[in-house]
């Protein structure tokens, strides 16, 4: 769905979506570089022997994989073989091909041309190292309040980078929500904090508060495109991910930590100022995140579902505080946020999550 054909909405929130290869095979893939013949077994043989590259047995693409139209694929050794990209894995620094018979191969990412490096790492960043990453998302944006232009993957936003960023040490990022779909907003009112703490803020527009189930419907389809899409949108710690908002933003930051669809995200923790489960008793969050309860002590709405919602929490094993301020339905002063921030990496979980590998954008 593209992001202009979501509708304005009102204030109230409707429910959410819930929403080997063998030889021959190779032999018919692998060309000489000169002669663009098949490849003998022999030859064959010899070519990974010279690469070091061996391609190893996988299971059939998941449903989450989205494979690229097949295009020709360089090796260092200056021999071609044409595949559709299927997925990286970063841990492995692997990638995977899907051949024209439907198999799929793995294969080191070394050993592929430094063009076909350099389109791995456009489509797919994870590839790119920590200083690359930086360079690409930092430049001219370090300690300011910058827009990020909106794609067919994911909408506009605002991102705020702590001056003191280093590339050896990727932050934490929160990623913010409003009712209005003001993602600037958020972004200001989370700058102090984020450059005291050291984190990166980021700033959703277009997710408000929905007028009908389509709408939202609609949001949750935006969600899992922006979800997956989030490496491309800023620099960051996969395995230190936050969410927050206020109302209807915190609502919907409970919400997303729910969701399963790929890829599956160790959500830390949530900032929920002036938010509320919305009456669910049983949640799929995942266990031990910090949650901050931020509210007015005036806002009558909010403070009512604490209780029950800290129940619903703790069944979760989540970490739980509330920060009171003297106010009423509002974001809280900045300075609280310092501190809240600060409280949410101390109690954090420390072990890292294992992510699913980012699937592969159509071209």
């Amino acid at each position: 769905m593209a992001v202009g054909m979501l509708r304005s909405a009102s204030a109230r929130m409707e429910p959410p979506e819930q929403g080997c290869v063998q030889s021959c095979a190779i032999r018919r893939i692998f060309l000489t570089a000169k002669g663009r013949q098949p490849i003998t077994g022999g030859m064959t043989t010899r070519l990974f022997t010279g690469l070091a590259a061996v391609l190893l047995p996988l299971a059939p693409a998941q449903e989450a994989d989205v494979p690229h139209q097949p295009r020709v694929w360089t090796n260092t050794a200056g021999k071609t073989i044409t595949a559709a990209f299927v997925r990286f894995s970063a841990a492995g620094r692997k990638v995977s091909l899907k051949l024209e018979k439907g198999r799929q191969v793995e294969l080191p990412l070394a050993s592929l041309s430094g063009n076909d490096v350099d389109w791995i790492k456009e489509h797919v960043p994870e590839a790119m190292s920590n200083q690359e990453r930086m360079q690409r998302h930092t430049e001219g944006r370090l300690g300011k309040i910058t827009k990020i232009s909106a794609t067919d993957f994911y909408p506009e936003a605002f991102v705020y980078y702590p001056s003191t960023l280093k590339a050896e040490s990727p932050p934490p990022v929160i990623i913010l929500f409003n009712s209005v779909g003001n993602g600037q907003h958020m972004v200001q009112k989370f700058r102090k904090a984020c450059e005291a703490n050291g984190w990166v803020a980021l700033g959703l527009t277009t997710f408000k508060n929905s007028e009908s189930r389509e709408h939202e419907a609609g949001l949750g389809k935006l969600w899992t495109s922006t979800n997956g899409s989030l490496e491309r949108m800023a620099f960051f710690d996969a395995d230190r991910m936050y969410m927050g908002g206020i109302s209807g933003g915190a609502s919907r930051a409970f919400t997303y930590s729910e969701r399963r669809i790929p890829p599956v995200r160790p959500w830390k923790g949530i900032v929920s100022m002036g938010g509320w489960l919305g009456g669910k008793d049983r949640l799929t969050c995942p266990t031990r995140m910090a949650v901050a309860i931020i509210n007015g002590d005036k806002d009558g709405g909010a403070n009512s579902a604490v209780s029950h919602d800290v129940k619903a929490l703790k069944r979760r094993q989540c970490t739980i505080k509330e920060f009171p301020f003297p106010g009423k339905h509002e974001m809280p002063p900045d300075e609280n946020l310092v501190e809240v921030l600060k409280w949410m990496e101390e109690v954090s979980p420390q072990t890292s999550a294992q992510r699913l590998p980012s699937p592969a954008e159509k071209d």
